[in-house]
């Protein structure tokens, strides 16, 4: 949304005008949409000044006692070409924060020492060039975030 001493671009859309509803992305809580309608601006037919984060998502439930990891997968879809990199900054409490390079990672694996369950994750936009992008119009990219994944040892025998 542009701030109350912001002069629109000619040719916008503020992104106040898009239902995320609308976007083509999953919806969930634990989905953080990065290039779509509802973040981005539409300017001359493109996508533009994408943002995004800082978004904390909240596990579901705590799975009790066990080894645990969290899984956090990156999707796009359409024309999503670009320059400048997909970065997103992710840490939870007990996790070294982590730089995910969506398109050059299919996903990142966050994981306490002790292998606790995670309570939630914090989101961020990692860009060094954030709402630089310039992508089509069908581009769609998010992150979705699979809590607790149970770690599973298998004995050796």
């Amino acid at each position: 949304m542009l701030s109350p001493d912001a002069t629109p671009l000619p040719d916008a859309t503020p992104q106040a005008d898009a239902d995320p509803a609308n976007d083509g992305i999953p919806q969930g809580p634990n989905i953080v949409t990065m290039v779509a309608p509802s973040v981005c601006r539409t300017i001359n037919g493109h996508l533009r000044s994408c943002q995004f984060g800082p978004v904390t998502l909240q596990a579901p439930a705590s799975p009790g006692p066990g080894q645990y990891k969290t899984r956090v997968l990156g999707h796009h879809q359409g024309d999503c070409s670009t320059q400048f990199p997909f970065v997103a900054r992710l840490s939870a409490d007990g996790v070294e924060p982590f730089t995910y390079h969506l398109f050059l990672n299919e996903q990142a694996i966050l994981r306490r020492d002790d292998s606790a369950a995670l309570a939630s994750v914090l989101v961020e936009n990692g860009s060094s060039f954030p709402g630089s992008g310039n992508y089509g119009l069908d581009c769609r990219v998010w992150l979705e975030v699979d809590f607790n994944v149970p770690i599973v040892v298998t004995p050796q025998p």
